[in-house]
């Protein structure tokens, strides 16, 4: 017998038109202003109070039977909540950048003459169950006027034009989930499931009064240094904001209370930030990851007055609010400034409105200067100055040395007496060829202090032919005096 209830429970359940579904289309977004090629969405909400693996079911339209594919926010959508399915998720996030709910994936084109729309679960496509099923049609509304199509309550398929509210709305829950898989107990009798919304506190228990969630933003990337801003979000069942105290921890070590907040990360990491939410004494919590990075990129000043920005990391930067500066005049990077890996740009003096100098300065968003503007050397010609500086070298303290040291040989040749050389010793008067030695030590120090001179090979070449001709006439010298003195002695015998 137990065994027969659990089997009529299992079929009452899933048996169409005897339950109301439990996910259904809250609002329609068919017709944009302009293009609308995969922009298009739908809004759909569960009505009960357990979390639906909204990656199990379908969307049937245009006679197909899409995906429906997790994109951010998770595989399952929690009770109370809505989720939007987009066409092109990325789109969807460009129109609606403040969005931070439930995103799923899907494959559609919706018609904007009007068709049905259906819901299908749980199986596989040729046994899915239709779950929720409405008709549209641009007679309601919302054609290309901006406006969307919004489900009345839960128990009518109607709808009305109105603006969009992606992620919000005013449908209730039906209570408990009455489209939940029925728990049975161990006798096979289908017992129904504990009622999820009452408060804690025990003082109110209306379902706007819990905290369902809270949301904490998405995962981000923020410059090491700068204050960067954080805003929470808590929702009750029926997925209305409400009021919370929000506790923050940065990961760093630092805490932070209150809705909207900003924290400076001083070191480049990953960081797990988690916001914790308290509301009559419920608590919900939400993390994600922040990316602090630092920016990596240069910043030169061109010749022609304009300045060149190239980014050196390995992913894009966001140069919106960035400033360059200089002299009291400003020029501020517009929004959605993007430079892409490995890239940069070239701004003009034009485009600065001024002319930059390599004192001009790039400052973060909030006036913090990141880097001060350098003359690009790249530029033909702006090495000139700094060559010429570099391979100066002044030759007026070699060259009188070396014609001091020259001078005593001349003289010796010109001047030398034979009773002078006599009375001269060996030790006293080196050999010339110690003095030409130390010669060529005296030039090899000249020519090692000249090193990097500008001077030609040509002067180095005359030197040392004059040195090497004086060498040989002190050396003949010396020959020649010593003769004459030796015939003198032998006349006199």
């Amino acid at each position: 017998m137990s065994k027969f209830v659990q089997a009529l429970s299992f079929a009452l359940f899933f048996a169409p038109g005897i339950t109301t579904a439990q996910v259904v289309i809250s609002e329609i977004m068919y017709d944009l202003e302009g293009s609308d090629t995969g922009r298009e969405w739908v809004e759909v909400f569960n009505t009960g109070s357990t979390p639906v693996p909204l990656t199990e079911w379908k969307l049937f339209e245009a006679d197909s039977n899409h995906n429906i594919i997790a994109y951010s926010g998770g595989e399952s959508l929690p009770g109370g909540a809505y989720a939007i399915i987009a066409d092109n998720p990325a789109k969807f996030l460009v129109d609606r950048p403040t969005y931070t709910d439930a995103l799923f994936d899907s494959s559609f084109s919706l018609s904007n003459t009007g068709e049905t729309l259906t819901l299908r679960c749980c199986s596989t496509d040729e046994n899915l169950i239709d779950k929720d099923s409405v008709f549209y049609d641009p007679g309601i509304g919302a054609a290309g006027d901006g406006n969307t199509l919004h489900r009345a309550s839960t128990q009518s398929s109607s709808f009305a034009a109105a603006a969009p509210t992606p992620g919000t709305g005013s449908l209730q829950k039906t209570g408990g989930g009455n489209n939940s898989v029925p728990a049975f107990d161990t006798d096979g009798v289908a017992v129904e499931a504990p009622e999820s919304n009452s408060s804690s506190a025990g003082t109110v228990s209306s379902s706007s009064a819990v905290l369902a969630r809270v949301s904490a933003g998405s995962n981000r990337t923020v410059i090491a240094g700068i204050e960067a801003q954080l805003e929470a979000s808590a929702y009750d069942g029926s997925n209305r904001p409400v009021e919370a105290e929000f506790r923050w921890n940065f990961g760093d070590g630092a805490t932070a209370l209150g809705r909207s907040v900003s924290h400076k990360w001083e070191y480049a990491g990953r960081y797990a930030v988690v916001l914790e939410a308290v509301r009559y004494g419920e608590k919900a919590s939400h993390r994600i990851t922040v990316s602090v990075e630092f920016p990596e990129l240069s910043f030169k000043a061109l010749p022609d007055g304009g300045v060149i920005i190239e980014n050196l990391s390995n992913r894009e930067l966001d140069l919106s609010g960035w400033r360059i500066a200089e002299r009291g005049m400003t020029f501020v990077f517009p929004q959605n400034t993007i430079v892409l890996r490995g890239a940069s740009i070239r701004l003009s003096s034009t485009n600065i409105g001024f002319f930059a100098s390599a004192s001009i300065t790039l400052l973060y968003p909030n006036g913090t200067v990141f880097s001060t503007g350098t003359p690009d050397v790249t530029e033909e010609g702006a090495l000139t100055p700094a060559l010429a500086e570099t391979t100066f070298v002044d030759t007026s303290a070699i060259e009188p040395t070396l014609e001091n040291r020259l001078e005593p040989d001349s003289a010796l040749i010109e001047d030398v007496e034979p009773d002078i050389v006599q009375e001269k010793t060996e030790e006293e008067t080196p050999p010339p060829q110690d003095q030409a030695g130390q010669r060529s030590e005296q030039l090899a120090a000249a020519a090692a202090a000249g090193v990097g001179s500008n001077m030609s090979l040509l002067w180095w070449l005359g030197a040392l032919l004059l040195l090497a001709l004086a060498g040989v006439a002190v050396y003949a010298a010396r020959r020649l005096g010593r003769r004459e003195w030796a015939i003198i002695e032998d006349t006199s015998e």
